[in-house]
């Protein structure tokens, strides 16, 4: 029984993860897609949840609060029309039988299903099936055609987290592919003329690099950096987001020349930013918040700020906070400098509610649903 509710865990985050993958290119039909996808997943999820709930011995005040929950994200869903936050709750509720091996199993298939659905989308623009659109930046003229998916920056950005995934299952990283991968993404980043999943692809490998050299040195905190630096990441990414857009506000040099590096991101910032009000919690619709915008939010704490509000904003230090323990568990200091990587990757992209972070999601909420059950059993009465 077990074996069968871990399949339908993982057909489930595949489904979801399609519907996600698909949004991002100009397939026909896409945005409906990924609403199926999404409602498919969602009811199989709700199956586990509630044969975890008739089958486990759970008391019945239990049940009662996790149908509460349940239906209170799925009202706030409806009213939003945002349902990535239900989506995100009912994973974890479901998620009371799925092992580590599960977790890899599940990081395995991301993999295939992101090369998988990119060829698609390729092949199909070749033969004239997707379109493929000019997405040339603000202020230069020059054509960066996206060859399927929704953006030019989008096929090197999956290439950058499918990197990731792969040294999360490894573990380990060697010269040889470091190498390989480097010259990938940066044919990549020349062919799509897009330069944020290069960088941050030289990022994680300069991170490991350093990693590798402290434990080569065997210096004492060689261990320790990791898990450390990448819990205080979205903390100091999210700090310096606004700080910037305050200078870049005050008319500090400092920030004119890295919002030009940042081909423009602190300036859109900083008009969203007045534009859009921060709220503790954002109940406003989706519809209304893009009325709201003046341009695209490229930076996913601020997104998740103006979006969502500041609870939610600390909900993801929460959850990066638990991916980080359950890779620190693991012994797996590779995973937390791909993750820690992700994390100052996010000021350049908005990759938080997407099919990039969605497996990183997946583990910070599995490992919180599993601390909540063990407190429960330590502290909690029947």
């Amino acid at each position: 029984m077990r074996t069968i509710r871990s399949k339908i865990f993982r057909s489930a985050f595949a489904i979801y993860y399609i519907g996600l993958l698909v949004s991002v290119t100009m397939m026909p039909f896409s945005d409906q897609l990924r609403k199926i996808c999404m409602a498919i997943s969602f009811l199989l999820y709700l199956l586990l949840i509630v044969i975890n709930l008739y089958n486990s011995g759970r008391v019945k005040k239990n049940r009662i609060l996790i149908i509460l929950i349940i239906a209170l994200f799925s009202c706030v869903s409806f009213f939003v029309r945002d349902f990535f936050l239900l989506m995100i709750c009912t994973m974890g509720l479901a998620s009371r039988y799925v092992t580590d091996r599960d977790i890899d199993k599940i990081f395995k298939l991301a993999i295939k299903l992101t090369i998988g659905v990119s060829i698609i989308a390729v092949f199909g623009c070749v033969v004239g099936i997707v379109p493929n659109i000019n997405t040339p930046r603000g202020w230069e003229t020059a054509d960066r055609y996206a060859w399927g998916f929704n953006h030019s920056q989008t096929p090197t950005l999956l290439f950058y987290y499918v990197l990731l995934y792969y040294y999360c299952i490894q573990k380990r990283v060697n010269f040889f592919s470091a190498v390989v991968f480097c010259i990938i993404s940066m044919c990549l980043g020349k062919i799509f003329d897009a330069r944020n999943a290069v960088l941050s692809t030289l990022l994680f490998f300069s991170l490991v690099g350093i990693y590798y050299f402290n434990r080569i040195m065997r210096l004492a905190w060689s261990e320790k950096w990791p898990s450390q630096m990448t819990k205080l990441a979205p903390i100091i990414m999210s700090i310096s987001t606004f700080v910037s857009i305050f200078l870049y506000n005050k008319g500090k040099i400092v920030a004119f020349c890295l919002d030009k590096f940042l081909s423009g991101r602190i300036r859109i910032s900083a008009l969203n930013l007045q534009s859009v009000p921060i709220k503790i919690l954002n109940f406003v619709s989706y519809t209304n918040y893009e009325e709201m915008l003046v341009s695209t939010v490229d930076n996913g704490y601020l997104y998740i700020v103006l979006r969502y509000g500041l609870v939610f904003m600390l909900f993801v230090f929460v959850l990066i906070g638990q991916i980080v323990k359950y890779y620190k568990k693991n012994k797996n200091s590779v995973a937390c400098l791909a993750l820690l990587s992700a994390c100052v990757s996010a000021v350049i992209s908005n990759p938080f509610t997407g099919c990039y972070y969605l497996p990183f999601w997946m583990i910070g909420i599995i490992s919180l649903m599993r601390n909540i059950e063990r407190y429960h059993n330590q502290f909690g009465t029947s």
